[in-house]
């Protein structure tokens, strides 16, 4: 089941309303005869289980939400996909089956918006199943140049993805869609909108939408998230041109598992693979036994690991790390991802990530390269 959450930012308590405010549903879908499925509320601070439901051998059923403003509602169906639902006070509803095969076309009569939410959310699942597909094959290839052709094709069609949802918000300039737009996800904590020049867009979507929802929950957690963004743009601008020329690699200083800051300068061996995962992401840690391999073969000959974990849980990174028996790599974590520094530092679009770099000369030796081609390139680094 495909899980969508907006914000993570602090809500607000939803108090009991009016029948007036009510908006009333109504489900007509015989391809999801006697399915049950849970009513969840997307707020700004998580999911919230409102009801469940069981549909008629008919597929069919009848309820309704007390609402006290618009609200993201989404119905989480056993063995189906999500239907989602931008719903307003006083909406009348009916959803039903345009075709009738297993994997039914559904019309939303009587909500516009939903009409384009739910066509939002299809047109991010495709992106993601290609992009998804174009990642493991090239995770799994040992050959270069098939490796430089799957990186561009997965390149082209994220930027087609990343031109179709900025056409969309664009149209939906007024509407609170416009606000899950900008939360798209194509991985776990890797956003559609997660550039340094994506900032425009969240500012123009807040401006809009402040002034025609200047008190909605989701409008004010907008507000404050794109504040926490612009201040570290500046910040990062301000040191950008403070007048001291960097040169070399870019710096990285990160608590490790002890609480303790370490800091890639720090490392003592001339061949360091710089390698960026996440606990989401299944292949970041698929890798971890190979290279560990790799490791073992090169770390006496002066080679090591500065493992960046990029995520929210330290908890889960520390578990994770000894589960995985790799506790003698250099493990740090940045838990400020997606919107962090490291991430902007060295571009990292897509997870998992490395570089190989020599440390001494203060070069990158090589990107996003497999334990196979990891081990070449040491054997001829190494004599």
């Amino acid at each position: 089941m495909k899980k969508l959450i907006l914000l993570l930012l602090p809500g607000v308590i939803l108090v009991s309303c009016s029948k007036k405010d009510q908006a009333k549903i109504r489900l007509d879908i015989p391809a999801l005869e006697g399915k049950a499925f849970v009513v969840e509320e997307q707020r700004v601070d998580g999911v919230k289980i409102i009801d469940s439901l069981l549909l008629s051998p008919k597929g069919k059923i009848n309820f309704s939400l007390d609402l006290r403003q618009p609200g993201f509602y989404n119905l989480n169906v056993q063995g189906g996909q999500d239907i989602y639902f931008l719903l307003f006070p006083g909406d009348r509803i009916k959803v039903k089956q345009q075709a009738a095969d297993g994997s039914p076309t559904l019309v939303f009569e009587g909500s516009p918006e939903s009409t384009k939410l739910n066509y939002l959310y299809d047109s991010l699942f495709s992106a993601r199943k290609s992009l998804d597909k174009i990642r493991k094959n090239y995770f799994i290839s040992e050959n270069l140049e098939e490796k430089e052709k799957l990186n561009a094709a997965y390149l082209s069609e994220l930027e087609k993805y990343r031109k179709f949802s900025m056409q969309f918000v664009l149209d939906n300039l007024h509407s609170l869609v416009s606000v899950a737009a900008l939360y798209q996800e194509i991985g776990p904590d890797e956003f559609v909108f997660g550039r340094k020049r994506d900032l425009q867009f969240f500012k123009l979507v807040t401006d809009t939408l402040t002034k025609y929802y200047p008190k909605h929950r989701h409008v004010l957690a907008l507000q404050r998230n794109f504040k926490q963004m612009l201040g570290s743009f500046q910040l990062e601008r301000l040191l950008t041109n403070a007048g001291e020329v960097q040169e070399g690699l870019p710096g990285i200083e990160l608590p490790g598992i002890n609480g303790k800051s370490i800091s890639l300068e720090s490392i003592k061996e001339q061949y360091v693979l710089l390698n960026f995962w996440q606990h989401s992401d299944g292949t970041s840690q698929n890798l971890f036994p190979d290279l560990n391999k790799v490791y073992a073969r090169y770390h006496s000959k002066g080679f090591n690991i500065f493992n960046v974990y990029l995520g929210k849980s330290s908890s889960l990174w520390e578990k994770i790390v000894n589960f995985e028996e790799i506790g003698h790599w250099v493990n740090v974590a940045d838990t400020s991802f997606p919107y962090s520094k490291t991430r902007l530092m060295y571009n990292i679009v897509a997870i998992p990530a490395n570089y190989l770099v020599d440390t001494k000369k203060q070069e990158i030796l090589g990107k996003d390269l497999s334990p196979g081609q990891l081990n070449q390139k040491l054997s001829e680094l190494v004599k």
